[in-house]
């Protein structure tokens, strides 16, 4: 089922007429067209549907009112209007992927014509005739005549064409569908040769989204352009060249292409012969161009032919064709006025440039997928042949079978004669006595052996297991009376076994018995079939493989299991608890049944024995859940007879054993699904916003043995990962979200969709759930709250479409479908993708960590510096921004193709989450415009690859040492050289919200007993250093660095190894490269009494002179804000002072262009302050 025909049934059945309405409209509102339609898309038209299919459609005609049953989905195209004035109508069929278009001209009653009715979404023209007629009373004579087309020609038709005229039949004025190329995109050109109000890069999109063919990435040949190209187009006359001069005028014009070229340039041009098109002579010119795409210019004589073009005739352009994409009216749009062709070339080369690396994108691969499609074809060839010669020996085989029927019977032997003295068993005990027997004859009730020479006769076996044993010796020795059986209790049986308590399950014939069979081989048997010859050109095709080897993969016939069919004593067996089932008595509970009562569970092979062996009394086996015949019967019969026995078996010993009754009875063990799953239905690929595609299978599970992330309450479950769940489901307005679509549960939106954040849950194997936890939340709370009746009733309705078993969905208590993931994927990356788009937005802190998640090593190798706004870290935004995929990256650029400010902002709340892990660090990026904080956040910045590569040898670490490491260890190194920075940042914020200087804030200590000494130590350093962003993010990534080698030396020390390093350790050695780069002593972290319980009173740091690259990045901030109006502009002397001082260092020279900027934003604001004044 395609996904546009569940949006063309959702929109029929969503307006008045729907199957869900409750409210039809009134005469009123019909006749004012002002009630309830649903709307969808097909094929780019927007169809709004009034009537649905098998509903009555409502009018009057001369005063009468009329009603007739639509035969298709009935409705009109919006944006469009009709012969009648109204939208053109149309009726929408059961096949809306079909590309075929009917357009009847339906006539009035007198014969002229009335106006169209369109049919969409039919096979052929006499379905859609038949749809058609159907839909009107018997003898309706409005069917004009049918014009066909296909879906490009019908679009045409819409826009282009009279619609108060009916449609010829021959699509007089329609193109040909591979000449639809002719562009709706107009554009304007000015003197600079640009389009007048828009970019290039602009006008090219619009040339693309018309283009659904994609002829701007299919470069033309010479054969495309005599075969087709020069077919169609508007004759916009824009050069006129004698035939004699049209080789040096190519050469001419190719001068001018490479003259207005840039890294694309032609690299030659190819002039045609003569050709003949639309009765036309015509001649064209091919340039090509260094990265493969063309350009085509046409030239037309109305007034010759091709053989008769003599040298002094004249040849007019008509026609650019960019790749196999019309672009004359893009670039030549001034109607048949003369343009020079210089100006004409300079735009071609504008659009060329920028469709150059689309262009080379989509071609990637061609020549492997065309030369892989050309194998696929040579094998459906070659499977076709097979496919005929098995036919012509399925013909052979099937004429010798008639053949063989037609064939004279041989005589069959008459039975053996039946004594008319027989001895009469009436007795279950007698039958028993006579042991081994032979079967003498089956009459319609009665059985009759032979026993050393006498006859005997019983009516108390069942005919049908004798039938085809007649002359063979049977033992009757088992033979007991079912009605011996004591009458238990039905319920489903509990067997307290070594292991524990079982629960034996009653079985469904479906599975076991004859039509189970049937019906299984009759679906293997197809999907066999389907594996072999013709279809597997539709596997590659289906696959989506864009190189050899996946496609050869795809092609590879499938696995088709081979078909087990269960005999009566393996349905009998699979039943046991394998707890019972030894070798010594296979039947595991044979002896146990017996014990004091008679009972004998022993399975035979005949099948007939089993049924006299356990069928309770009173229920035969035609009885036996409602199936047709006795063996049936006896199959779905085996589970019920078991769990009857076992029941009884187990009350027995409860009551026999003792103190009975003192301990209550295990509950059931839940076996079905608690361990490691497999999908069991149908496959359904999924996208993730990024356009990951994963593989999954349909199955249905218990609520209970899902892992979800959390429970309905907001609780955490500790069995999930934490790792895989982006989001915080503890939040109220999660809580809320799960409990609103608990009450309204919609089953079709949790079902098959094509993408990974919607539908049925995907789950993995270890039944954790990837995407969608928040549905799964809502399943299993409207089953709480009794809101799931609706979605158990759909689980049934579509069990044979999801191919899962409905019998396993009615004896579950809480059922619920879900997808298990088949693909190998890094499950914390599809989480990631897969929650990208989902129906709850991410808080900033739930996005920064999960964004956090896509900074691997190779993104951070391209991090040059703190600054994430330079133009050294170009490539490290560009890196994240496609990670985050086409759809979501698309926000985050600006119409030039630069990263907004809000990408820079989501990208520096990433980089803090997964170096920091500490949320109000995203608190200093507000004020990141004042100095101090723009260098706290760079060398934050700087350090954080290094300590994300910490974080991550910590973790290794953890895993190969975690047994050697004592329970003391608070915090891994990592964690305290970041708590110490995180300490130090807020201990400055908190001062400064205090109003106390640096030293005094640490005297006083907080309200909860002071400071940590290493945090006072990394704070006076931040305080001292603030002006340095050099010099901090020296420090910090030296910490870092030192950490992950340290890590990597405790990872193959043993216990009695060297002692762990200190956070001591990690400041001496940031010390050290401090030293290293700028001298002894100068600016070292203080590691005075680092430990001691209180921070010693200290001085007031000295601030030192920022060196000249730090000075220059202070004056470049300080006129960035001041542009940017985030600088304080109260004090105006104050603001000239800076920017006098700024203009005599810089002004003149690296900073000029910024400073006249700078010094016209303060000018402006002095003029609106001193406005009122005058």
């Amino acid at each position: 089922m395609s996904d546009v025909f569940i949006k063309l049934q959702s929109a029929a059945h969503a307006g008045a007429y729907g199957a869900g309405s409750r409210a039809e409209p009134t005469p009123a509102q019909i006749r004012a067209g002002n009630y309830a339609k649903g709307s969808f898309s097909m094929y780019g038209l927007r169809i709004t549907i009034e009537t649905p299919m098998f509903q009555p459609r409502r009018g009057k005609q001369d005063g009468k009112p009329w009603s007739i049953t639509c035969m298709a989905h009935y409705g009109y195209v919006n944006g469009t209007k009709g012969a009648d004035g109204d939208a053109v109508d149309v009726f929408v069929g059961p096949a809306p992927e079909s590309r075929n278009v009917y357009v009847i001209n339906q006539n009035a009653k007198g014969g002229a014509f009335d106006e169209h009715k369109v049919m969409l979404g039919f096979i052929d023209q006499d379905q859609a005739r038949t749809a058609y007629l159907n839909s009107y009373e018997k003898g309706w004579a409005g069917l004009g005549s049918v014009a066909a087309c296909t879906i490009n020609q019908f679009k045409h038709w819409l826009k282009h064409g009279d619609l108060s005229q009916p449609l010829s039949p021959d699509l007089p004025n329609i193109p040909k569908d591979e000449a639809l190329s002719m562009t709706d995109v107009f554009a304007r050109w000015g003197a600079d040769n640009l389009p007048v109000g828009q970019t290039v890069g602009a006008l090219l999109y619009e040339l693309r989204r018309a283009d659904i063919d994609g002829l701007m990435f299919d470069s033309a040949t010479m054969g495309d352009i005599t075969q087709y190209l020069g077919d169609s187009g508007e004759m916009l006359d824009a050069m006129v060249i004698e035939y004699k001069q049209f080789e040096r005028k190519a050469g001419q014009l190719l001068k001018v292409m490479q003259n207005s070229g840039g890294e694309v340039l032609p690299v030659g041009v190819e002039v045609s012969k003569p050709f003949k098109s639309k009765g036309t002579t015509q001649v064209a010119m091919l340039f090509g161009m260094s990265d493969g795409q063309s350009i085509s210019v046409f030239f037309h004589n109305p007034d010759s032919t091709p053989n008769k073009l003599t040298p002094a005739d004249e040849l007019i352009s008509w026609k650019w064709v960019q790749n196999k994409k019309d672009i004359t009216a893009v670039v030549a749009p001034e109607s048949g006025q003369d343009i020079n062709p210089r100006i004409v070339a300079r735009r071609i080369m504008a659009l060329i440039q920028k469709n150059s690396a689309k262009f080379i994108k989509a071609n990637e691969g061609k020549a492997a997928r065309t030369a892989a499609l050309d194998e696929q074809k040579a094998l459906v060839k070659a499977k076709t042949g097979e496919l005929t010669n098995l036919e012509a020996q399925i013909l052979d085989l099937t004429a010798r079978l008639e053949q063989k029927k037609a064939a004279p019977v041989a005589p069959v032997a008459a039975p053996v004669p039946v004594s008319v003295s027989s001895i009469i068993l009436d007795d279950y005990a007698d039958v028993a006595a006579l042991g081994m027997a032979t079967v003498l004859s089956v009459g319609s009730e009665n059985v009759y052996f032979d026993k050393d020479g006498k006859q005997y006769m019983t009516k108390l076996l069942n005919t049908d297991d004798y039938e085809a044993r007649v002359g063979e010796v049977v033992d009757l020795s088992g033979v007991v009376d079912p009605s011996a059986a004591p009458d238990v209790d039905e319920s489903p049986a509990i067997l307290q076994g070594p292991a524990g308590p079982v629960t034996v399950a009653k079985t469904k014939y479906v599975t076991t018995g004859e039509w189970g069979v049937s019906w299984a081989s009759t679906h293997l048997a197809t999907a066999a079939s389907k594996a072999e010859g013709v279809a597997i050109a539709e596997r590659v095709i289906a696959s989506g493989a864009d190189n050899i080897a996946d496609m050869r993969a795809a092609a590879e016939p499938e696995v088709v299991p081979e078909l087990k069919t269960e005999t009566l004593n393996e349905v009998a067996r699979r039943l046991v608890p394998e707890e019972f089932v030894s070798d010594i008595d296979p039947d595991g509970f044979t002896a146990i049944a017996a014990d004091g009562y008679g009972i004998r569970l022993r399975p035979t092979a005949g099948g007939r024995m089993l049924s006299a062996y356990i069928l309770k009394p009173g229920v035969s086996g035609q009885e036996s859940m409602g199936s047709s015949t006795l063996e049936n019967g006896i199959e779905s019969a085996v589970g019920v007879a078991l769990s009857t026995a076992l029941t009884f078996i187990e009350k027995w010993r409860a009551e026999k054993a003792p103190g009975a009754g003192s301990e209550p009875v295990g509950e059931p063990a839940a076996e079905e699904d608690a361990g490691i799953i497999e999908a069991e239905g149908r496959e359904n690929t999924v996208k993730t916003a990024k356009g990951t595609k994963v593989v999954t299978g349909f199955k249905v599970i218990e609520a209970s043995k899902l892992i979800i992330s959390h429970e309905t309450d907001g609780t955490v479950n500790p069995e999930y990962p934490p790792e895989i769940q982006p989001r915080d489901r503890a939040r109220t307005t999660s809580q809320a979200w799960v409990q609103k679509t608990a009450r309204n549960l919609d089953p079709d939106s949790l079902g098959r969709t094509q993408r990974a954040d919607s539908g049925a849950p995907i789950v993995g194997a270890d039944r954790v759930v990837e995407s969608g936890n928040g549905r799964a939340m809502a399943i299993r709370e409207a089953y709480r709250i009794g809101q799931a009746d609706e979605y158990r009733e759909w689980l049934l309705e579509n069990a044979e479409y999801f191919s899962v078993d409905p019998a396993k969905i009615n004896r579950m208590k809480a059922p619920v479908l879900i997808r298990v993931r088949k693909t190998d994927v890094n499950r914390v990356e599809f989480a990631v993708e897969s929650n990208q788009d989902d129906k709850l937005a991410m808080t900033a802190t739930e996005k920064a960590r999960s964004d956090a998640k896509r900074l691997d090593s190779a993104m951070l190798a391209k991090l040059a510096d703190g600054d994430l706004n330079s133009a050294a870290n170009r490539d490290f935004v560009a890196a994240f921004l496609q990670s985050l995929g086409d759809a979501e990256a698309a926000q985050y650029l600006t119409t030039d193709g630069k990263p907004t400010s809000g990408l820079i902002s989501r990208l520096q709340a990433a980089l803090f989450a997964g170096a920091y892990a500490d949320d109000r660090l995203l608190e200093m990026t507000a004020d990141q415009a004042k100095p101090e904080i723009a260098n706290i956040v760079s060398a934050l910045n700087s350090a954080a690859p290094d300590f994300m590569r910490a974080k991550e040898q910590d973790r290794i670490g953890g895993e190969q040492v975690g047994e050697q490491v004592t329970d003391a260890v608070e915090l891994s190194l990592n964690q305290e050289a970041v708590n110490a920075i995180i300490g130090a940042t807020n201990v400055l914020r908190q001062a400064k919200e205090a109003g106390m200087g640096l030293d005094e804030f640490l005297r006083q200590g907080d309200m909860f007993g002071g400071t940590d000494p290493a945090v006072a130590a990394m704070a006076l350093f931040i305080s001292a250093n603030n002006r340095s962003a050099k010099r901090m993010g020296t420090a910090f990534k030296a910490m870092a660095q030192f950490v992950e080698s340290e890590n990597v030396r405790k990872q193959t020390a043993g216990l009695f190894g060297d002692e762990p390093a200190s956070f001591t350790d990690i400041v001496s050695a940031a010390n050290r490269k401090l030293e290293q780069e700028f001298g002894e002593g100068v600016f070292a972290i203080d590691q005075t009494d680092m430990f001691s319980p209180q921070p010693a009173a200290v001085s007031e740091p000295r601030q030192e002179a920022p060196s000249e690259e730090d000075a220059l990045q202070e004056a470049k901030s300080y006129l960035d804000n001041i542009i940017g109006g985030t600088t304080d502009l109260g004090r105006p002397n104050d603001v000239l002072k800076e920017l006098e001082r700024i203009y005599a260092a810089y002004g003149e020279d690296q900073l000029s262009g910024l400073f006249v900027d700078a010094s016209n934003a303060f000018r402006d604001y002095a003029l609106k302050a001193t406005a009122g004044a005058f």
